[in-house]
């Protein structure tokens, strides 16, 4: 599945991309957290809570930063747990525009497991609301830096 979209912040180029490159900020942005590890500087793993209808558990999740770039990172993750197991990768692009920066993201995601066999419209309803929800939580961050 994959997803995409552009938003604006009134913030600088430099503090978007710094923000990105900070393994740190980025779990800081995860919904549904419920632990955390910081690996290195560019790997962390997680425990959220997740699930569709009736199906609902923990998930381990390792995400790592890479192709760190002036103006572009590739956030790549997997994980599993009750029901199933995921992998994403998230490429970001950044560019400066007026006073502030735009931002380009591409989401791709693939589900295995009993999560993918309860439906596509159910699964992409779902994952569409928690991509969106990362998204709007990484706007918020970005304003408030």
């Amino acid at each position: 599945m994959d997803m995409d979209g552009t938003f604006k912040v009134d913030k600088s180029d430099s503090k978007v991309a710094a923000f990105l490159s900070d393994i740190n900020k980025i779990l800081s942005i995860m919904p549904d957290k419920e632990s955390q590890e910081v690996v290195d500087s560019t790997n962390a793993r997680f425990t959220a809570k997740a699930g569709v209808s009736f199906i609902k558990g923990k998930f381990d999740i390792r995400i790592s930063l890479e192709e760190i770039k002036e103006d572009s990172i590739k956030i790549t993750g997997a994980g599993s747990g009750k029901g199933g197991s995921v992998d994403f990768s998230i490429q970001v692009n950044h560019t400066p525009e007026d006073a502030g920066t735009d931002v380009k993201w591409k989401l791709t995601l693939n589900i295995r497991g009993t999560l993918a066999t309860l439906g596509s419209r159910i699964i992409k309803s779902q994952a569409e609301k928690y991509a969106m929800n990362i998204i709007e939580e990484f706007k918020k961050a970005l304003e408030s830096i």
